[in-house]
């Protein structure tokens, strides 16, 4: 196999983000094999290319076997290190809850007692964040505090 970055590519070299297991090999007649393309970018990017089968016994002037490849690698602007949660099943409401809300959940022994849950938020950009909580339904200019 090989692949083929796809046009005029500035960042040709970073199309190794396509990996084809196996990458060789021999098929007996009448017999068939499974592959596995796999796509692992290390950049936020468009990834176009093509991936040629390189059959030594196709005959002369017979184009290559191809399989065009179209990809694109996004990230999250930020990333919450959150325990699972089967709080969405076990919700009894009316209505189903967003799925852009996490769920952080609290068990507490009585009132009066002090709760805390610590997390992460991962910035994966590269760029730096300023950030405020606040409660949903809150304006901008609303300080709940």
């Amino acid at each position: 196999w090989r692949i083929v970055p796809v046009g005029s590519h500035p960042r040709a070299q970073e199309f190794n983000a396509y990996k084809v297991n196996p990458a060789r090999g021999r098929i007996a007649p009448g017999a068939s094999q499974e592959f596995t393309l796999r796509f692992t970018p290390s950049e936020v990017e468009s990834f176009s290319a093509r991936l040629d089968a390189q059959l030594q016994q196709l005959p002369s002037g017979t184009p290559p076997l191809s399989i065009k490849l179209d990809a694109v690698a996004v990230r999250p602007w930020c990333h919450f290190e959150l325990p699972q949660s089967d709080y969405r099943s076990r919700r009894q409401a009316d209505g189903v809850l967003d799925p852009k809300y996490q769920i952080v959940e609290f068990e507490s022994l009585g009132t009066r007692v002090k709760n805390t849950r610590r997390f992460y938020v991962l910035n994966p950009t590269a760029e730096t964040y300023d950030f405020a909580w606040k409660p949903d339904g809150v304006e901008k200019n609303d300080d709940p505090f």
